[in-house]
């Protein structure tokens, strides 16, 4: 290409940036309008909302859905690593690491009660679609890391007096019990209310953190 016509071609360009950054601006709200359809239905109780129902509610045709993601499974995984960001906030456990026992019991019960009532309808989605995309797979098994780390910084008093046989034990002894799947399995299976479910946490919690039960094994 001559200068002459490379000189023209930046030129042009250079007349219609506004033009351009529109376009791009707008088709960045359309996805993200769809994304935040798709999320909306999921958290309404819809684990599997279909194109029609996101176009719908996203105000963006079904043909403009297919041109911001490949396929469905590609709007999901976009849609999953987002609502890290919207439910981030529920992530955080109040005054984390302090305070006695029974107040960090407390504030941890409050924190997963909140978070699983609030974003576990897209948790279970999450989990629904885990074992066929490893990509949200993957952001799964960052969030259970997280939780992980958080239950060992948040009781590393009581972790740290354990034994170094019981230590591993009791650390995955209490992240089994304030899961998410045990909380499902409270509301849904035992038909627990949200306090109920929220006692059962606390008073496992309790019995395992204030060393009341014995962690030998029979081999």
């Amino acid at each position: 290409m001559s200068d002459s016509i490379l000189d023209a071609a930046l030129r042009e360009a250079d007349d219609h940036p506004t033009e351009t950054d529109g376009r791009r601006a707008r088709r960045d709200r359309n996805r993200d309008a769809v994304v935040d359809a798709l999320l909306d239905l999921i958290t309404e109780g819809d684990p599997n909302p279909g194109v029609a129902e996101v176009a719908e509610r996203s105000g963006v045709s079904h043909r403009s859905v297919f041109r911001y993601f490949d396929d469905l499974q590609d709007l999901f995984e976009v849609a999953i690593a987002k609502s890290s960001e919207r439910f981030a906030p529920y992530f955080q456990i109040h005054e984390f690491g302090e305070g006695p026992l029974d107040s960090r019991i407390a504030n941890l019960v409050q924190q997963r009660r909140t978070l699983f009532e609030v974003a576990g309808p897209v948790m279970r989605a999450g989990r629904l679609r885990a074992p066929t995309q490893p990509i949200i797979a993957n952001d799964l098994a960052e969030t259970r890391q997280l939780s992980r780390r958080q239950l060992k910084m948040h009781f590393a008093a009581e972790l740290g007096a354990a034994s170094k046989t019981d230590r591993p034990r009791l650390l995955a002894a209490i992240d089994a019990v304030s899961s998410f799947e045990s909380w499902r399995l409270w509301r849904d299976s035992s038909g627990m209310t949200e306090a109920q479910a929220a006692a059962t946490l606390s008073t496992a919690l309790h019995r395992l953190l204030a060393g009341e039960l014995t962690m030998e094994v029979t081999p």
